[in-house]
């Protein structure tokens, strides 16, 4: 039997001790989408693996709605609860993206109302892509 040498148990043991990355920070920022006379703009801060920011839409024939987003990111995927004005009424609703490079993709599925929450009922089932998609933007000062 051939000895085991230090440095060889020195690399299994830092291999199995190491850290998991933040990831958190690679969504901070501001994202943008502007299509068919729609705007929809973020703007976020991390802080570990929680996100929190504004959120403004401004959907084409629709109220516009503003307001703030404390959520989590999972993975690449940001969930969390957007709390809004919408006709002089606050509501609060979950919202999901999902992050792919230097966008950000808005999550669609069923929801049930939950408490005060619209919340999704399945959320491993969301679609996300399929309207609308996000881009970072310089932040305005």
């Amino acid at each position: 039997m051939k000895p085991i040498y230090p440095f060889a148990l020195y690399v299994l043991a830092t291999a199995c001790t190491s850290t998991p990355q933040k990831t958190g920070a690679a969504v901070a920022g501001c994202y943008t989408y502007a299509e068919n006379n729609s705007r929809v703009a973020a703007e976020l801060e991390t802080h570990d693996q929680t996100v929190e920011g504004t959120l403004t839409y401004d959907l084409y024939q629709k109220d516009r709605n503003q307001g703030t987003f404390n959520g989590i990111l999972h993975g690449d995927t940001l969930i969390g609860v957007y709390t809004f004005q919408s006709e002089g009424r606050t509501s609060k609703r979950e919202v999901a993206f999902l992050r792919q490079g230097e966008q950000l993709r808005e999550g669609y599925g069923d929801s049930d109302l939950v408490g005060d929450v619209q919340r999704f009922s399945s959320p491993n089932e969301l679609v996300f892509g399929q309207g609308v998609v996000l881009a970072r933007v310089p932040c305005e000062d």
